[in-house]
């Protein structure tokens, strides 16, 4: 069995641009931008694919 431990490993996927952050759903396909991290402030988006919602969150510049 762990030959095969690294099939059910989860990692981390940073998503990061230029453009405005969105979110949408087209057609049961949910699809969101967490937006650029340049700017007044750090912002991402976590998702829970359980629930099949992102949340947004953001840290203010200093």
């Amino acid at each position: 069995m762990s030959d095969f431990v690294h099939c059910l490993t989860l990692c981390q996927l940073i998503l990061a641009d230029k453009y405005d952050r969105f979110e949408l759903t087209y057609e049961g396909c949910h699809v969101f931008n967490p937006g650029s991290f340049k700017g007044n402030a750090y912002g991402w988006a976590t998702y829970y694919p359980a629930t099949g919602r992102a949340e947004r969150s953001e840290l203010p510049n200093a």
